[in-house]
C-alpha cells in the first residue's frame, strides 16, 4: 500500500509513515520514488502504538522534562535534541538547516508538529513532559559487528553504549549505569570495532518513556522506586513548567504571519 493508505490504516500522519519507512520500523521498498509498505508489517507497528500500558508500570512512573528543547522566534523554530543520524536526515528532508551559533536545527515555525512527530518517531518523545520509568536490561549475545567505524548498542530509541575503536573501552550513554558484568576490553577489528560479548551484563537505564514498546521485552525489568513528597512536588512543578513552555511554542508558531 502507499503512504496515504498506510496513514489512514494506522491512524497516523503520512509524515509518520515516511519516518517509519526510513527507520525500518515497517517493511517498505521504494518504487519509482514512492514508498510501498507491507500491510502485515504496518499492522504490527500500528498495534505497538495502541497497545494498553500494563498496570505494572503505573506504580513506578515519574513525570520529567526531556532533553529535547524547541524555541520559536521570529518565524523560525530551533530544535536541540540528542545526536541521531537518521533523525538528522529527516530534519533535512523537512528543509532544516544547522545553525552553528545556536547549535540547533532551524526549521520554519509552521512545521512545529511535524518536528515533534520526527522526534517521537526517533526518540520516543518530544519536547513536552514525558511519563518515564527506570529499568534494568539483561543483555545477551554479541553487539556491534558490522560495517560501522563505531560500534553501538541501541535500545529505547537511544544509544546505551559505544566503542570507538577495537581496543577502546566501552562508553555508556547518558543516564545509563553498569549494574552487573563487564564489557570485553577489546572486540571487533581495527576497521570495524564491536561492543562484543555481553552475556551476563545488566544495565540500568533511567528515564525511559513509559509507553515505549520495548519495555515489554522479557529481558527488561522496571525498577520499583520511591520518592519523597518534596521530590514529587518538584517533579510536578518542572512538568507544569515544561507544559507551559511547550504551549508558548505552539502559540508563537501560530502567530507567525
Amino acid at each position: 500500500m502507499d503512504t496515504t493508505t498506510a496513514a489512514q490504516a494506522a491512524n497516523v500522519t503520512v509524515d509518520t509513515i515516511r519516518v517509519w519507512c526510513r527507520m525500518g520500523a515497517v517493511k517498505a521498498t521504494k518504487r519509482a520514488g514512492r514508498w510501498v509498505i507491507d500491510s502485515l508489517s504496518l499492522l504490527k507497528r500500528a498495534a505497538m502504538n495502541t497497545r494498553p500500558t500494563p498496570n505494572r508500570r503505573t506504580t513506578t512512573m515519574t513525570v520529567q522534562e526531556t532533553d529535547i528543547t524547541i524555541e520559536v522566534k521570529a518565524g523560525s523554530l530551533y530544535l536541540t535534541a540528542p545526536y541521531n543520524p537518521a533523525a538528522n536526515t529527516d530534519y533535512k528532508d523537512l528543509g532544516a538547516r544547522w545553525d552553528r551559533d545556536r547549535r540547533a536545527w532551524k526549521f520554519a515555525a509552521r512545521d512545529l508538529e511535524r518536528v515533534r512527530e520526527i522526534c517521537r518517531a526517533h526518540f520516543g518523545y518530544d519536547d513536552q513532559p514525558v511519563k518515564a520509568v527506570d529499568v534494568r536490561v539483561r543483555l545477551s549475545g554479541t553487539y556491534g559487528r558490522g560495517d560501522s567505524s563505531t560500534a553501538e548498542l541501541e535500545m529505547f530509541g537511544r544509544t546505551l553504549a559505544t566503542r570507538g575503536s577495537r581496543d577502546a573501552r566501552v562508553k555508556l550513554g547518558r543516564d545509563v549505569l553498569l549494574v552487573e558484568g563487564e564489557f570485553e576490553q577489546s572486540s571487533g577489528s581495527m576497521r570495524y570495532p564491536a561492543i562484543g560479548d555481553v552475556d551476563g551484563i545488566v544495565l540500568e537505564v533511567r528515564g525511559v518513556p513509559a509507553d515505549h514498546p520495548e519495555l515489554d521485552d522479557e529481558d527488561v525489568e522496571i525498577i520499583e522506586t520511591e520518592i519523597s513528597a518534596d521530590e514529587a512536588e518538584q517533579t510536578a512543578l518542572r512538568a507544569e513548567k515544561a507544559q507551559l513552555l511547550a504551549r508558548i511554542a505552539e502559540i508563537d508558531a501560530k502567530l507567525v504571519d
